[in-house]
């Protein structure tokens, strides 16, 4: 026969393009999780009461918004009955990543909780230019998101 599992052929994976409303993904409270626990691991590798370097901090930041909106991504996708395609290992730094690429990232103020004026074209831009900071929403498109529609099992 043809075979059970859920082994996809690479022709089953399709590119999407994405806008992502930080408010209905949470991507505030998700990046304080995200840094939170990058910051737990950093401490580790410096001595007790030895300050993390600010351009390590600004690293960490970027990497907890990198992973913060593929979780949301992930979410929306799995919305539309999509699974993501790329392998779990991989972390992006800012550039292009495996599992999209960020366009247009938005923050959302803390005081008045309106969109900036200014956009972003990368999550490095928006920590570093952008004072982005972890906890704060944030909205972004993301382009080409290798992704397959799940398997749906009918047999149940």
């Amino acid at each position: 026969g043809l075979g059970g599992g859920s082994v996809k052929s690479s022709s089953g994976v399709e590119e999407y393009d994405m806008g992502i409303f930080g408010e209905s993904y949470q991507t505030g409270p998700l990046s304080q999780k995200m840094y939170d626990a990058l910051m737990t691991a950093a401490s580790k590798r410096f001595p007790p009461g030895q300050e993390i370097p600010s351009e390590l901090l600004d690293v960490y930041m970027t990497y907890a918004m990198d992973m913060t909106a593929r979780e949301a991504t992930k979410a929306a996708l799995d919305t539309n009955g999509l699974d993501m395609a790329e392998p779990e290992q991989s972390i992006t730094t800012g550039e292009d990543g495996l599992w999209g690429n960020i366009a247009n990232v938005q923050l959302i103020d803390l005081e008045t909780g309106e969109i900036e004026e200014e956009e972003y074209t990368s999550f490095q831009e928006a920590v570093e230019k952008g004072d982005w900071e972890p906890g704060q929403t944030f909205n972004f498109v993301v382009r080409n998101v290798p992704a397959s529609t799940k398997d749906i099992d009918i047999s149940q």
